[in-house]
């Protein structure tokens, strides 16, 4: 079996999972390594957390719906998204966010040995010894944001992901994954990049699916890429997906093919006895 048939065989078998489970079908997969490791979804929009900010969290929003988003993606623990939705801390309006508000309801559940954030995302806020996480994030990441929510409200105006996600990327803090991760959000809201002119054209280049394109390849694994290279192998693993099965494939855009080659070079890594993901698969595993 080579790689291109070794990826559609992987990404056909994860959304089948999805759909078992869904069901509610005691055997998912008779894969060893899908059964024993955590996988992102093929499409993005079925992702858990994902499922559960459209369905929970984006469910009034306005110009600011990037501000909320952003907020949503450094955080990512739905549960301690939906404490400060309902204690309003998540304002419509970037303006009208309260950091010491924010701080002392996060620290408060800090004292208290609750778990504030997911695990899945890396943030950087400055490690500034004796400072709270939540405080260093406010403070260097997110109150920098809501002095700049004009340009983010004039960059969505121009309907790219592309060019949002460079935008947020220059912000401190934050870097592409993040932005792209607050972008993809976007696309699923109404009135902000629902119908972006480059939802099947461009995504943002991460080390992870850089690496599983090489993979693909055949090239060596660290070798890097130019953006326009990358751009247009995600697009051809787009039109060969679709072909293969667009009854599963054809809602895919470019940021969810850019998943699904990250997603492949955990797959291999375990295949080829490289190395394995950090996360496990916990089928019983909740908010």
């Amino acid at each position: 079996m080579d790689n291109f048939e070794l990826l559609i065989k992987f990404a056909i078998e994860r959304d089948i999972i999805r759909v078992r489970k869904e069901r509610g079908e005691s055997v998912l997969t008779e894969d060893p390594i899908l059964s024993q490791y955590r996988f992102c979804n093929t499409h993005r929009k079925y992702d858990r957390v994902t499922k559960w900010l459209v369905e929970n969290y984006y469910t009034e929003y306005s110009v600011d719906a990037w501000f909320q988003a952003t907020i949503a993606r450094l955080i990512n623990w739905p549960p301690t998204l939906k404490y400060l939705k309902d204690n309003k801390l998540i304002p419509a309006l970037a303006k009208d966010f309260d950091p010491v508000r924010f701080i002392d309801f996060m620290d408060e559940r800090l004292k208290f040995g609750m778990k504030l954030y997911s695990s899945a995302y890396i943030v950087y806020p400055t490690n500034i010894v004796g400072n709270t996480k939540a405080h260093n994030m406010c403070v260097h990441i997110i109150l920098p944001l809501v002095s700049e929510a004009e340009k983010y409200r004039e960059v969505l105006k121009e309907n790219s992901i592309e060019k949002f996600t460079k935008l947020m990327a220059k912000s401190f803090g934050i870097k592409t994954f993040i932005a792209g991760q607050v972008a993809a959000d976007l696309t699923y809201l109404d009135n902000q990049l629902e119908t972006a002119k480059d939802l099947y054209t461009w995504a943002p280049m991460g080390p992870g699916s850089q690496r599983g394109l090489n993979r693909l390849f055949n090239r060596p694994l660290k070798q890097s890429m130019k953006e326009e290279s990358f751009l247009e192998e995600l697009t051809q693993i787009l039109y060969l997906l679709i072909k293969y099965d667009s009854g599963r494939f054809l809602d895919l855009n470019l940021h969810d093919v850019q998943n699904i080659m990250c997603e492949f070079d955990k797959y291999m890594r375990v295949l080829t006895k490289e190395g394995t993901p950090r996360q496990l698969y916990k089928p019983e595993w909740r908010f």
